[in-house]
């Protein structure tokens, strides 16, 4: 079951990994927009990039950080039943 689990997030890792592109690419196309003066006067645009990538870092945080204590679970578990001994 672990094994699946961690198989199973090891995917989801990669598929976040692939979409930063994406991302990247929608932060140069603003960026290049801004630059120009080419965006809208209200901001709306540069809102909805921020929020875009607030939302990545979030996401990316939690993948990173389940992927570490699934990664880290099975040492623990064999540290639990050592001391059981």
């Amino acid at each position: 079951m672990q094994a699946l689990r961690c198989v199973s997030l090891q995917k989801l890792q990669r598929d976040v990994d692939s979409r930063r592109g994406d991302l990247d690419q929608l932060c140069k196309l603003y960026r290049g927009l801004a630059r120009s003066g080419r965006d809208d006067t209200a901001s709306e645009l540069r809102k909805k990039v921020d929020e875009a990538c607030r939302r990545w870092r979030t996401l990316s945080q939690r993948v990173s950080s389940v992927m570490k204590r699934e990664v880290s679970a099975p040492t623990v578990d064999k540290e639990l039943e050592s001391l059981a001994v």
